[in-house]
């Protein structure tokens, strides 16, 4: 006869086992914002450098490259780059790359979301309306420090 302890312990283990799926189901979600958009205006076929991780493209739009590292990776939590400076009314492509891990870029108060899985790029465009400062963030990663700034200014 099975005893009330082992049925408890069984229990326990099958919860753990079917929480630690839904986990990993719900870590591997996809954007449907995986590709570009295509209305974006390239008044310029040649880009113009302006660092490692910004390109100028035209007037009108520019690409920021982002790395999110992770222990997986580079061996620690954070946005490559982190501080982000642009004007209002540029319209932005942010082209992110997770190094390992899952990751998102989320910007609460302009109601922003992204997601890319570990060795993937996501693209997606951002246009600032308003001067401020806004604060990005990973949500499954923030409490390691995986947090930056933008600075939009007129």
């Amino acid at each position: 006869m099975v005893n009330s302890q082992q049925v408890l312990i069984n229990l326990m283990v099958k919860i753990f086992s079917l929480s630690a799926i839904c986990f990993f189901m719900a870590c591997s979600f996809v954007s449907d914002t995986e590709s570009a958009p295509s209305d974006i205006p390239l008044i310029s076929p040649e880009p113009t450098l302006l660092s490692e991780n910004l390109v100028e493209i035209g007037q009108t739009s520019k690409v920021v490259k982002i790395t999110n590292k992770d222990q997986g990776g580079s061996g620690v939590y954070e946005f490559s780059p982190s501080e982000l400076n642009f004007n209002v009314g540029e319209a932005i492509l942010f082209e992110m790359t997770a190094e390992k891990e899952f990751h998102t870029f989320t910007i609460d108060e302009m109601e922003i979301d992204e997601v890319v899985d570990g060795g993937q790029t996501t693209k997606f465009q951002i246009s600032f309306d308003r001067p401020g400062v806004f604060r990005f963030y990973c949500i499954p990663h923030e409490a390691f420090g995986m947090v930056g700034t933008i600075t939009v200014e007129e």
